[in-house]
């Protein structure tokens, strides 16, 4: 069923969903989703204009409706990302925990978690968080980027 199917059978029925300028998308179970992407898009744009407080309320309030598994799980890495600038590591460690818990392939977040481990002085967490990265993502520059530079941090500390 097409997101067009879904919201002409829900205007069939009489429901009445007030878009304004958000779109509507679908997930293969039929529920219309509204404004859930618009959230997490809005909070990706303050995260760049560096309006920390305003993406973490975008990603919260986007997180709590019923959204489809990704964009859950990327509103969650996001929402790490905003909590780690906000000074939060704590917030931020369990949003990028939650990020894997739903989808232990999303090396973006073991990319995040690590620099929260990093930021803690935790340098052997976040050499393995790198790693494991680094495996789902191994032609990321960035990545080996960041487990080399680890690595040589681990190194010296010992």
């Amino acid at each position: 069923m097409t997101n067009k199917t879904l919201i002409v059978a829900a205007a069939a029925l009489g429901l009445a969903v007030s878009l304004g300028s958000a779109p509507a998308f679908a997930q293969s179970s039929d529920v219309i989703y509204v404004n859930a992407a618009d959230d997490i898009s809005a909070g990706k744009r303050a995260l760049r204009r560096n309006q920390t407080d305003n993406a973490i309320r975008l990603f919260e309030r986007g997180l709590k409706k019923d959204i489809p598994g990704r964009l859950r799980v990327v509103g969650h890495n996001d929402l790490c990302i905003a909590y780690r600038f906000a000074g939060d590591l704590k917030a931020a460690r369990e949003n990028c925990d939650k990020a894997i818990a739903l989808n232990a392939r999303y090396w973006r977040a073991y990319n995040n978690r690590a620099n929260i481990y990093y930021d803690q002085g935790n340098y052997l967490a976040a050499q393995a968080d790198y790693e494991t990265a680094l495996r789902l993502n191994p032609k990321s520059k960035l990545l080996r980027q960041n487990a080399g530079a680890i690595q040589a941090l681990v190194i010296s500390a010992n």
